[in-house]
């Protein structure tokens, strides 16, 4: 039997390489869909078989390459895929959803999909510190008057 695991969308709690989205494939290998950052700074989507020959090298799903991409819309690229694996596996599909989801399979080393993990935890982090900081829109700076260096008064 397929079964589907996924997990809510990315936070700063928990960053989209954390967040394991799992399936479970025809043959009863349960395959990991992670989520990374390559060195352009494009969200990716990766199949990561668990074990056997596979194991060495996962599937390039898909590349986000619109400027606005973020972390929630990777997500929901990574649940939707591991649901229509799951639905094909279960056999509530005729076919593979995306057998080849690019124009030609990518298999990528395990150690790139690591590093491309790792940069999208730095990349989910850094945006929410950015919407810590950020003010709200259309607001107006505040500017505070800061004490000399050398501890002498300010004038107001």
């Amino acid at each position: 039997m397929a079964t589907l695991n996924t997990h809510p969308a990315p936070s700063a709690a928990l960053a989209p390489a954390e967040q394991p989205i799992t399936y479970q494939s025809r043959r009863g290998g349960v395959h990991r869909v992670l989520l990374g950052v390559d060195g352009n700074g494009v969200w990716v989507v990766y199949d990561v078989a668990s074990g056997g020959e596979g194991a060495r090298r996962g599937l390039l799903v898909d590349r986000l390459l619109g400027d606005q991409e973020k972390a929630s819309e990777a997500h929901a690229l990574a649940v939707d895929y591991a649901a229509c694996q799951s639905a094909f596996a279960a056999g509530r599909r005729d076919e593979l959803p995306n057998p080849n989801p690019l124009p030609r399979a990518t298999r990528v080393p395990h150690a790139v999909i690591a590093r491309h993990a790792r940069a999208a935890t730095r990349r989910v982090a850094a945006d929410a510190r950015c919407a810590e900081v950020s003010p709200p829109a259309g607001a107006r700076p505040v500017h505070r008057r800061q004490p000399s260096r050398t501890g002498a008064p300010v004038a107001a």
